[in-house]
């Protein structure tokens, strides 16, 4: 199987562009599936040449909108073959019911990659299944919204993982607490994860909130796999400027 890294390299090269097009549309807009369709097909038409990927946000596509994803995709790959889909709806359950929705969709639209919101602990497992399913998974290292900062803060253990000293917390003494000798933050915990177990790039959301020194301890582990960078412009009020001088 092709590498999802030399997939997006073949495609951003051929492109000239690092772009990555939503295909979102509103859920009060076009509610006549042929005008949806019509839509959709336009504003594919009009970012194709200049990205190397599309991603869709399945919650934009709940419901009767579910059914045109398929001729969507098909769309899309007809137009563009070497164009990187991107499932982004950010899958967040265990086992056989992640196996299931992951089996299911890469059935109904065969993205190249699948964004993962993982629990606590299983992103080894996700990332495994994605892997037999000849899909990258995506794990998203900081979400966009400002009260992700007390998710991404939460402590873990660091044991048996490759955590930088400077990035180890001693173990707070309180007896309603039951944690591992060696802690670390939950948002590294998980990129080291992804590294270990062969993600080829993460997600780190772009509001103005996450730029800080986060984004330096994230190449600090990520230095050589791709971002999915969501969040610039108007609604979510993401600067690149900013966002590439802290990083």
């Amino acid at each position: 199987m092709k590498s999802f890294l030399k997939k997006w390299k073949h495609a951003s090269t051929t492109k000239n562009s690092l772009l990555c097009a939503g295909l979102d549309p509103a859920p009060h807009l076009h509610g006549n599936k042929q005008e949806l369709l019509e839509w959709v097909k336009a504003y594919i038409e009009a970012v194709l040449p200049h990205v190397s990927a599309i991603k869709y946000n399945s919650c934009f596509w709940i419901g009767a909108r579910h059914a045109l994803l398929p001729e969507i995709a098909k769309f899309i790959k007809n137009l563009d073959p070497d164009i990187i889909l991107i499932d982004d709806s950010k899958y967040r359950d265990i086992g056989n019911t992640n196996y299931s929705a992951m089996y299911l969709m890469q059935q109904w639209t065969q993205p190249h990659a699948m964004t993962i919101a993982q629990f606590p602990g299983n992103l080894p497992e996700t990332l495994n299944t994605l892997n037999k399913l000849g899909i990258a998974g995506i794990p998203m290292a900081i979400m966009s919204n400002p009260e992700y900062k007390f998710e991404q803060n939460g402590l873990v253990s660091a044991a048996q993982l490759r955590i930088k000293n400077e990035h180890l917390i001693p173990r707070p003494e309180h007896p309603m607490l039951e944690l591992d000798d060696q802690l670390t933050l939950k948002y590294i915990r998980d990129l080291v994860q992804a590294v270990e177990h062969g993600a080829e790039c993460v997600g780190v959301g772009a509001s103005r909130h996450n730029y800080s020194k986060k984004i330096k301890n994230i190449i600090d582990y990520a230095e050589n796999i791709l971002f999915l960078v969501p969040g610039f412009g108007r609604g979510q009020k993401g600067n690149l400027d900013s966002f590439m001088k802290a990083g």
